[in-house]
């Protein structure tokens, strides 16, 4: 299973980040980036959610917990976007209706409806 390390390295390379400028970008050490790449030392939990900022990951992808470096909002939009997919098409048409449908793409409208999908399957929950 991938660790902190690995996932921190990994990130840096693919953008193309040098160990300097992420330290630069945290307020620390590029020695400081290197232990933690290396495994020596492990960043606290507010510089974690620093690093995921900065790679626009979720910090329990940094941490291993999860295989998938989405961020939470793009994983509830996808699951909001595959409820939306079955829904009844007035209310597709209700969503347009109410932004009058104008200057919005199709799948901006479709981002709005499968939010405002979540958000009614949250009120649903803690109404029970």
């Amino acid at each position: 299973m991938p660790n902190i390390s690995g996932r921190i390295k990994s990130l840096r390379k693919s953008r193309h980040v040098t160990q300097k400028e992420l330290g630069a970008y945290l307020g620390v050490s590029q020695n400081a980036v290197f232990n933690w790449e290396s495994g020596k030392t492990e960043p606290s939990a507010e510089t974690i959610e620093k690093i995921a900022a900065f790679f626009k990951v979720n910090p329990a992808y940094l941490m291993g917990w999860t295989v998938s470096d989405e961020k939470t909002e793009d994983i509830i939009c996808n699951s909001v976007k595959d409820d939306a997919e079955t829904q009844a098409p007035e209310e597709s048409a209700a969503i347009t209706a109410y932004f009058d449908g104008e200057g919005y793409t199709d799948k901006e409208l479709k981002q709005i409806e499968r939010f405002a999908h979540y958000i009614k399957s949250l009120r649903d929950k803690n109404t029970e």
